[in-house]
């Protein structure tokens, strides 16, 4: 599995964009409208295609039917459909079946970073860990306590 580098809000703003240009865009013309440069877009197209949300053949960004469910519905929709997108990556999955098999539902933070890097193999454990917190506690499937540096699975 590739490793995400870009949040929720930027994961929203690239289909928001994406929809703004009918469903369909080159990436290399969507860097242009954000003016950057398309190794600074990539993370979001990565991200949104790892979630089902965009598709990207021969090298457009094109909105799959539930990148166009998403942008249509309220956010309480959204985080149903980004929680179930979530179950659908191999590696989350099994880090959420792990924590439901722990007596407590929780984990140290180490633990879980530990875990994605033995599954995920980033060079980054950190910035990953807080990729995938971010959309855990969007999609309402994990809480994360700072003063003890525990992940607990939403019950």
């Amino acid at each position: 599995m590739a490793n995400p580098h870009a949040g929720v809000s930027e994961i929203i703003g690239l289909l928001e964009a994406v929809n703004d240009f009918s469903g369909s865009v080159d990436a290399s013309v969507l860097a242009d409208d954000f003016d950057l440069e398309i190794d600074e877009v990539y993370p979001a197209i990565e991200a949104a295609e790892m979630l089902g949300f965009i598709s990207t053949p021969s090298g457009d960004i094109k909105l799959t039917e539930n990148g166009r469910r998403f942008l249509k519905s309220d956010i309480q929709a959204r985080k149903d459909m980004m929680r179930e997108q979530m179950l659908h990556i191999d590696s989350v999955a099994r880090l959420l079946h792990r924590l439901r098999e722990s007596e407590e539902l929780k984990m140290s933070k180490d633990d879980f970073k530990a875990y994605l890097s033995t599954t995920m193999k980033s060079l980054h454990p950190e910035e990953l860990f807080l990729v995938l917190l971010n959309w855990a506690r969007y999609a309402e499937l994990l809480r994360y306590d700072s003063d003890t540096d525990e992940v607990y699975l939403v019950a």
